[in-house]
Formats: structure tokens, C-alpha cells, sequence
């Protein structure tokens, strides 16, 4: 529980306006989601908040997914996501990326599986 806890603590201090508490754009404007209008608002696309080392990195109308840079591993980042995605989609994700199928795919070919997995939908 500590993870959603934490997610639900991640989405209020990076993509809430302290403000007006409407949504602050990601990396493009969704219909259908109430956004900030208060004046020299911008998109939060990459952009350190507080201390939060976790940055808004994509968001689409079922996924918003945070990075922040590996801690050992220079010029990698490790991802962190609140998604709403139907039980078929989530199900294809989590195959590919099980580490215990007996020929897991790369973690180059996970990720863009994965964005043609999501762009299906």
C-alpha cells in the first residue's frame, strides 16, 4: 500500500497546482482534464519539483509515468506509473516484462512493445 500512497503523494506534489489543485500539463493537454490557468503556468514535462526526485516524464488518457535517473547506472532512468488500463492491456505488459518467462525480451524491446501495446488502445 505504501507504493499507492506514495503515487497518490507523487501526482499531488508534481502534477497538482498548489494553486487552484486543477491538473498541471504533463507533456501535452487531454481532453477531458480540468487544467491550471494561473498566470506563468507551464508544463511539467521533466522538470524537478520540490524534492521530489521523481520528474513527470509522459502522460496519456490511462497512463502518467514519472522518472527520475538510476542510481548506479549513468544515463539510464528508472520508471515509476499510475495507469487506468484494461485488464487485456495490463495482462500484455505484465507477460512481457515477467521475469520468470523462460526468454524475457530485452528491456529495449519491453519498452517499445510496450508503446505499441498502449498506442493499440
Amino acid at each position: 500500500m505504501r507504493d499507492l500512497d506514495f503515487i497518490h503523494e507523487l501526482t499531488a506534489g508534481t502534477v497538482i497546482c498548489p494553486n487552484c489543485s486543477d491538473r498541471l500539463v504533463v507533456d501535452k493537454k487531454l481532453p477531458n482534464v480540468k487544467y491550471c490557468h494561473c498566470p506563468n503556468t507551464t508544463s511539467v514535462y521533466n522538470m524537478k519539483i520540490a524534492d521530489y526526485s521523481w520528474v513527470p516524464f509522459v502522460e496519456t488518457p490511462d497512463l502518467l509515468i514519472w522518472r527520475q535517473p538510476h542510481e548506479t547506472q549513468p544515463g539510464l532512468f528508472v520508471y515509476k506509473g499510475s495507469w487506468n488500463l484494461s485488464v487485456q492491456l495490463l495482462s500484455s505488459i505484465v507477460n512481457i516484462l515477467n521475469i520468470s518467462n523462460p526468454n524475457p525480451l530485452p528491456i529495449y524491446l519491453c519498452h517499445f512493445y510496450s508503446l505499441w501495446i498502449l498506442r493499440r488502445h
